[in-house]
């Protein structure tokens, strides 16, 4: 399959103005990154609402987190999405409002989702030595906002993950984390005032992630959750709604049991410095670099266990979605290599023979990858 010209599309929803446009270009210009500017002044508040009380007035049944065992020893249903009978959608610079919640609309982009299934395949070629998965992660839109909605504001965002993952030319593996985060759409997995997805989101992709590349997951139980409270994300920044200042995020993180050495090489440096696999000390706008420290050009993570001494090693390509995710692996590899696409510039297949890599992911958000300057991202590694 031919990699196709890189063409600027006009999403369905053009009719609608250049307001959504606008607010979609500084959204990819931020990079999905975290928030890098001054800490936010907010003042500290309880964990944000669960996505039922976000958007609905009317008491939901509580979901308490199963375990993984639970979770697949059961046949669950999909949620319904509840709605708010005092709130009506709106748009505010191409930001969807809903409730206390801040949604990026999506717009169908099922050409370039098969291109990047092609960008995939390529790097399979490249690396052919190594096993590699490809995880495409659904925005908060997708898990938020009532069906009678997105014919106005969004669209559905299956078909477009469809597009990639039926479209291979080699043997990749994809996981389709679609249906793990859509039995927990109700629980508290994006925010709902930056576009990041938080730990629990990024935990229940990595439970698929685990089935699919044979592991038993590490169950919520087992680990220490904690909370940083006070985000007031890029979508905050863009809309400035006093519905969201009143309600900033918590930023929720697990500790991962066992024991290890991490160490950071930043943009403009080769030298590899010690670090920590969670930067605790994060606050308020930048609380979601308490993953990884934030984007980084390179990250990597040593398990200590003896018995994991002669175990397999995976590389990481993301964007800052990634970062929630890299964590939880850090148990069942001797090595996680993480590399920023946007900032690691070098041949992966060379990277790959040096650092003894078998496996390799690609994640990256749905927005990322119908966006053919991540396409050239992961093309330029090769």
């Amino acid at each position: 399959m031919e990699i196709k010209k890189r063409e600027k599309k006009v999403g369905s929803f053009a009719k609608k103005g250049m307001a959504p446009v606008l607010a979609a270009l500084m959204l990819l210009a931020a990079g999905c990154s975290s928030n890098s500017g001054e800490a936010s002044t907010a003042p500290a508040s309880e964990a944000p609402p669960s996505q039922a009380e976000a958007s609905s007035q009317e008491e939901a049944p509580s979901q308490e987190p199963e375990s993984s065992e639970a979770a697949s020893s059961e046949v669950q249903s999909i949620p319904e999405i509840p709605e708010d009978p005092a709130a009506e959608p709106y748009l505010n610079e191409g930001i969807v409002m809903y409730g206390k919640m801040a949604l990026e609309a999506f717009y169908d982009c099922q050409e370039q989702a098969a291109d990047y299934a092609e960008v995939i395949s390529t790097i399979k070629r490249a690396v052919p030595s190594a096993e590699v998965y490809n995880i495409v992660v659904p925005t908060h839109v997708e898990f938020a906002l009532p069906e009678k909605y997105k014919a106005d504001f969004s669209v559905s965002e299956r078909p477009t993950l469809d597009a990639v993952y039926n479209n291979y030319s080699a043997e990749v593996k994809g996981v389709d984390v679609y249906d793990a985060l859509s039995l927990h759409k109700l629980e508290y997995l994006y925010f709902n005032t930056d576009h990041h997805w938080t730990g629990l989101g990024a935990y229940y992709a990595y439970t698929k992630f685990a089935e699919e590349a044979g592991f038993t997951p590490v169950a919520q139980e087992d680990m220490e959750k904690k909370s940083i409270p006070g985000l007031l994300g890029l979508l905050y920044d863009i809309t400035q709604e006093p519905v969201l200042e009143q309600n900033p995020d918590s930023v929720e993180y697990f500790i991962i049991p066992g024991d290890y050495e991490c160490q950071v090489m930043y943009q403009g440096s080769d030298e590899w410095l010690e670090t920590s696999m969670l930067a605790e000390y994060a606050e308020g706008a930048n609380a979601y670099g308490v993953f990884l420290g934030g984007d980084n050009k390179l990250f990597k993570i040593q398990n200590q266990d003896p018995t994991m001494k002669n175990g397999k090693k995976i590389a990481v390509l993301k964007e800052s979605f990634g970062n929630a995710f890299v964590p939880f692996l850090s148990p069942h590899y001797s090595e996680v290599h993480v590399l920023d696409m946007r900032y690691w510039e070098g041949n992966l297949a060379s990277y790959a023979a040096e650092n003894g890599i078998d496996e390799i992911l690609i994640m990256n958000n749905i927005k990322s990858a119908c966006n053919y300057t991540f396409h050239d991202y992961l093309l330029a590694m090769t």
